[in-house]
């Protein structure tokens, strides 16, 4: 088990550093680190399991117990520690290590524990390029066989089956993907719109706020003001509106001109400039008319915009 254990950590992992590189002080850390040094990978996690209990802050420690939680086969507890971690200290620690434990988060949920698994994986990203999206999903699904709760073999898959329009199995697979990593800034994009398309409006706010989540693109912005608007926040959804609209201007899809359109709609003070936003992205919608996957379907129509016009004439 130990030699299983040697040869898996030394093909699959990354260290935080040699016993000889090791500074630590504190005897307890020392002696952890001297087992783990010497391959006896359950005692070290023992150990190390202490020194998290001593200083819940210990970053270093947080990291070998997420390490070789997943060397003994648990991705869930190995995310669990950081997740946890972070939804407590996050804000007593400096940025640049919460950056360092969303990396090691994403890097550790992205680890293969077999050399099948990742051969399905390889063979179904090769099929992917070639848009073979059938085969690639069955090749997805056995690699996940092999190695549950993955965190890039679940984003695949979710891609072939929004490609493939199973929008249900999709919508399934990506929350299993948020799971393994709920900070990951294209997840959190994906996530939210998904909870859009099958109206969990509480759901994609969710998605993109916390504690170390900042809104980072267009799309995570204007699914977050579009959830706002729907659960009756419009005074959230407004500002981030009308800020991406003066910073993106002729840049953005005509989701955001009806979005604020609707949020105005609901000022009285404001209904002469909610007119001119729905007019704009009737015109828009008319000129580039959506195709694909739309997260906004059924949620913005020109039916609707027509009607609200109308009732503000």
């Amino acid at each position: 088990m130990i030699k299983f254990l040697t040869v898996l950590f030394l093909t699959h992992f990354t260290v935080l550093g040699s016993a000889a590189t090791f500074r630590s002080q504190d005897p307890l850390e020392m002696a952890a680190e001297y087992y783990f040094s010497r391959h006896d990978y359950k005692e070290a996690l023992k150990l190390w399991n202490k020194v998290l209990d001593k200083n819940p802050k210990n970053v270093d420690a947080l990291m070998r117990v997420s390490e070789l939680s997943l060397m003994f086969g648990s991705r869930e507890l190995s995310r669990k520690v950081i997740t946890d971690f972070l939804d407590k200290w996050s804000q007593k620690i400096t940025p640049d290590q919460v950056k360092l434990i969303h990396s090691k988060l994403k890097d550790l949920q992205s680890k293969f524990l077999s050399d099948e698994g990742q051969s399905l994986y390889l063979q179904a990203t090769s099929k992917m390029e070639h848009k073979d999206w059938e085969r690639s999903l069955e090749l997805l699904k056995q690699a996940l066989a092999q190695e549950q709760g993955h965190l890039e073999i679940l984003r695949q898959k979710a891609i072939c089956e929004k490609q493939l329009g199973n929008f249900a199995e999709f919508y399934a697979t990506l929350k299993q993907a948020f799971e393994a990593d709920p900070y990951d800034p294209q997840l959190m994009e994906w996530m939210s719109e998904a909870h859009l398309y099958f109206k969990q409006f509480e759901n994609a706010l969710t998605a993109l706020k916390g504690p170390t989540k900042e809104l980072t693109t267009v799309r995570q912005e204007l699914a977050f003001a579009f959830a706002s608007i729907k659960t009756g926040k419009v005074d959230q959804a407004i500002p981030i509106l009308k800020n991406l609209l003066s910073r993106k201007k002729g840049q953005l899809p005509d989701v955001a001109y009806y979005a604020l359109g609707l949020a105005l709609y609901q000022k009285p003070e404001a209904h002469t400039e909610a007119a001119r936003y729905l007019k704009l992205f009737l015109s828009l919608r008319q000129q580039h008319p959506p195709t694909g996957w739309d997260p906004y379907a059924e949620l913005v129509t020109t039916t609707e915009a027509k009607k609200m016009i109308a009732q503000l004439s």
